[in-house]
Order: structure tokens, then sequence, then C-alpha cells
């Protein structure tokens, strides 16, 4: 199998980061322009693997050592998340007959079924101070968005709407808000917001995909930023003001997907089919000097950054079958972390 891949990317997303004593505030740095990087030290990788037998959730140091299965259990574990503090794993398990959000201590230790709903439980997401997640519950077309603590107490249905669903919950930045997705019959999709106990539910504020293609904030809470398509493959990623206004096109038909802010905000990256495979690139803030960082003729998707913004993790076929590879923006050295016939995918830092 391939373990790296050559330097082609010399001069691209240099991120200068200036580290110095007096900007340390715990676990956290700062650069010199004060944005203070959630920089863990060694933080690891998590992601799912299934072997066709079993489906397990599994963490993995960044250099490729110390993979660890943290579940090793009878049921499917699917889509890893890592709270915000890089504490716990929050997680899809299929359980009792239906999918359900679990969250379990980054060693895999105490883990608890915190959705124990009676319908389908996925698309989990952390409140910035990891102390709540927000998932949407359901099935055959209605769901809603609920919100429980990350002990599994205090749950609460926020749309309570039985009669269309509610999907792709986003919390804001600051933890008030809330961005979601909702279906109008007869029109289709769009993203509204509501504060975080689900009162002052906004206007509908724009058209959107559907499906995993719904709404990320900007880290600074100032844009709420979504896919949206016109066929299957032809993706933009757009944005927006919270209250709906300034609607711009970011990648402007460079078939943007699946994207992720860096942590201080200046640059998202994503994938595109654009090329005739998925390859992943990056852009600044508002959509100008995008590079394609992978060049390999196979699926690469699922892009996230490290923690530092130096690194960028993603999935890739290239080998023959789904591996997690990590990408050094400092270097353009592309490793293969897993180095497994089975299927590794969905890979979170």
């Amino acid at each position: 199998m391939k373990a790296r891949e050559g330097r082609m990317l010399m001069g691209v997303v240099m991120v200068a980061l200036v580290l110095v004593l007096a900007g340390c505030h715990g676990d956290r740095v700062a650069d010199e322009g004060g944005f203070l990087w959630p920089w863990r030290g060694d933080a690891s990788i998590t992601f799912a693997r299934d072997t066709g037998r079993a489906r397990d959730i599994y963490t993995i140091k960044a250099d490729g050592s110390d993979e660890m299965n943290l579940t090793n259990s009878e049921t499917a574990d699917i889509m890893p998340l890592w709270s915000p503090d890089h504490e716990k794993i929050a997680f899809v398990s299929y359980r009792n007959g239906r999918w359900q959000i679990c969250v379990m201590n980054r060693d895999g230790s105490e883990c608890v079924n915190v959705s124990n709903a009676t319908m389908h439980a996925t698309d989990q997401a952390w409140s910035p101070d990891s102390q709540k997640l927000a998932y949407q519950v359901g099935t055959y077309g209605n769901f809603d968005i609920w919100t429980v603590n990350a002990d599994g107490t205090d749950r609460k249905n926020l749309t309570n709407n039985d009669r269309k669903p509610q999907i792709t919950p986003a919390w804001s930045p600051d933890g008030t808000q809330i961005a979601y997705q909702s279906y109008i019959e007869g029109e289709g999709y769009f993203i509204y917001t509501m504060d975080a106990d689900g009162s002052n539910v906004s206007a509908p504020l724009v058209r959107s995909q559907g499906g995993d293609c719904g709404p990320k904030w900007r880290p600074d809470g100032q844009k709420i930023t979504y896919a949206y398509g016109w066929s299957a493959f032809n993706f933009d990623v757009y944005e927006i003001n919270p209250d709906g206004t300034g609607e711009k096109n970011l990648t402007n038909r460079n078939y943007g997907w699946k994207f992720e802010w860096r942590p201080d905000g200046q640059q998202f990256c994503f994938q595109s089919h654009h090329p005739g495979t998925y390859q992943v690139f990056v852009t600044m803030s508002d959509g100008s000097a995008r590079q394609q960082l992978t060049k390999v003729f196979a699926n690469n998707t699922h892009p996230r950054w490290s923690p530092d913004a130096r690194k960028i993790v993603f999935e890739s076929d290239r080998d023959g079958n789904k591996e997690i590879y990590v990408l050094d923006l400092d270097t353009s050295l592309v490793t293969n972390l897993t180095q497994n016939p089975a299927t590794d995918q969905t890979p979170d830092w």
C-alpha cells in the first residue's frame, strides 16, 4: 500500500502559527492574532471500522500508532464525533432494533445510550461547551430535533412536530442557537434557526438540500454555511447571515460538499466531485484562493481539520479499500494511518 504521497502541493495552505509562551491558556495556545487554538497535544483521531462482521469505533494517533478498538461490541457502531473538549466521543449505535446516540469516554469506558429513543436517533451535534448534544429522532420522514445532557439526563423535544422532518441540528458557536433543516410540503427543505431551548423559531431562511448538506455555523457565528445542489454530484457551499440575508456562493460550481471550517474560521475544506472523482480542496473563508489538496485518481472524502489546523484527515479508497489518511499541510505529505483490509471511514479529529 502507498504510505505517502510525494511533494505535490509546495507552497499551498501554509498555516502560520506563532506559538508564544505568553499566549498559553491551559491546553490552548494563542497565535499572533490572538485566536485561541483548541490544541490538545497528541489528540487522537476517531473513526469507524467495518470488517463485514463487526462495525466498531476506534481511535488512532496521527502517526498511525496506538490504534485502539473502543467499542468492540456485537452492535453496529458508526459516525463517531469528538466532544469539543476531546474528553468524550458521541456515536450512533444500533441497539434494540433502532439507531441510538451513545456517549463514551475517550478510552471507551462508561458508554451511555443518551437518546434511549423509541425511534431512530441520528445526526448528533455537540454543544460548544461539551455539555449537551442535539440530534434528530424519528422515522419514515417524520423527525424532530432533541437535546440531551452528555450523561443522558434532561432529554427535550425542541420541535415536537409529527408532520414533517426536522433534521441536521448545528449549534451556534456561543451555544445559544441551533440551526437545522425543515421540510415544507411541495417546496422542499429550508434552513431555520431557533434558540437552544426550542423557542424563537425563525421564518425559513433559505432553501437547502436536505440530508447531510445541512447547516454549519462559521466559527465566529456571523454566518451560516450549507451545501446546495442541482443534481447528484453538483453541489456548492453557500453562506447566509443568520437573518437569511446576504446569500453567497462560496465555491461557484466547484461542486463543494461535506465541508468543514478551520477552527479560526479563516478557511474551510471540502470534498468535490468536479475532477471526476472526489477530491479534497481548501479555500479561504470568502471562497478565494481555492487549492486542490489531493490529486490521486480515487475517492478522497470526509475531510476534517486537526485541532491546530496543520493537518487534514480524510478517508480514501486509493489503495483499493477505504482507509484513513492524514495530509500534512506544512510538508504536503500524505500518510495512510490504518492500512487495514477492513473499511475505515468517517474520521473525526
